[in-house]
């Protein structure tokens, strides 16, 4: 559409100021007319900043991608085969040293049976037996299910799995470990992600969740 003549002598009076404004302001500075000459061979890279500078119109905005997050893994589902890797023969993984990770003074403490020994990696699941009035139940269910693996794996699941998902404990039913006062216990984690230890004569829910090795 063709430009009114009103307008067309608006803009090139606005555009006549902008330039007699910097006009002065070179003179004002102790320019001369050669920096007066200079001004128009620089016009290309006093647009392009000039629309640099612009703020961007909305669908031009730039929206800064926030850093994505490592993505912490969701406990496994009831009877979902998957791997764990534990080296038993390095110090910190040692029976008692189990004991210190899950937050005990290891002082007293005795270890008695299964011992997990060498760097393995090995499949597991984890399975759901009711409720049990004692632990030995609950290893006798266990059977049909798979292996206990020994409790020293569940440090193992606790590094791997480290975000608990608040649907209830998960224990290796391995009452190997010994109480100062003499009670037998098994390693667990709780529902909101701390470490335990149970004692073995005392009854669990149907919400526990038991980590059994699996061929």
């Amino acid at each position: 559409m063709a430009q009114k003549k009103s307008e067309f002598l608006g803009a090139w009076g606005k555009a006549f100021q902008i330039f007699k404004a910097i006009v002065d302001a070179i003179l004002a500075s102790g320019g001369s007319d050669e920096d007066v000459a200079r001004l128009e061979s620089l016009a290309p890279q006093i647009a392009a900043l000039s629309i640099a500078a612009r703020p961007p119109k909305p669908e031009e905005e730039v929206v800064e991608e926030t850093p994505s997050q490592p993505t912490v893994p969701a406990y496994p589902a009831v009877g979902e085969v998957f791997e764990l890797t534990f080296d038993g023969d390095v110090p910190e993984n040692q029976p008692l040293e189990i004991v210190r990770y899950f937050g005990y003074n290891p002082e007293g403490w005795k270890h008695k049976g299964l011992r997990v020994g060498g760097k393995q990696t090995c499949r597991f699941k984890l399975v759901q037996v009711g409720y049990c009035p004692n632990l030995e139940v609950v290893q006798e269910r266990l059977k049909v299910h798979g292996k206990n693996p020994g409790g020293q794996w569940m440090k193992a699941f606790k590094v791997a799995y480290p975000q608990p998902d608040g649907n209830g404990p998960v224990g290796v039913a391995d009452s190997s470990w010994v109480y100062p006062d003499g009670r037998a216990v098994f390693p667990f984690v709780c529902a909101g992600g701390g470490l335990g230890f149970g004692w073995a004569g005392g009854d669990r829910g149907g919400d526990w969740r038991w980590l059994v090795a699996v061929e």
